[in-house]
């Protein structure tokens, strides 16, 4: 998949997606969190990330950071939806 492609500066890498397998290790992670943790961890993770960029400190840690940051928002996310449609 081109977006998922170890260039982290390719010019998709504003559509990032994250790959199954950081998708299946954020869900276990927040498994036992409640949605509101869950969004409240996710947060977190990309303030961590965002601070590492406006302090000059982007490397491929950064990156790793960044990509399960996002995985953590998009099950986030994913909870919150699932909420909404057993209501």
């Amino acid at each position: 998949m081109p977006e998922n492609r170890p260039d982290p500066f390719a010019n998709d890498s504003v559509d990032y997606r994250p790959t199954a397998a950081e998708l299946t290790r954020a869900r276990a992670e927040v498994a036992h969190y409640p949605l509101d943790a869950r969004y409240s961890y996710a947060c977190g993770a990309l303030r961590f990330v965002a601070e590492e960029i406006v302090a000059g400190r982007t490397d491929q840690f950064t990156i790793a950071a960044a990509r399960y940051a996002l995985a953590l928002a998009e099950v986030a996310r994913e909870s919150s939806n699932d909420r909404q449609e057993v209501a």
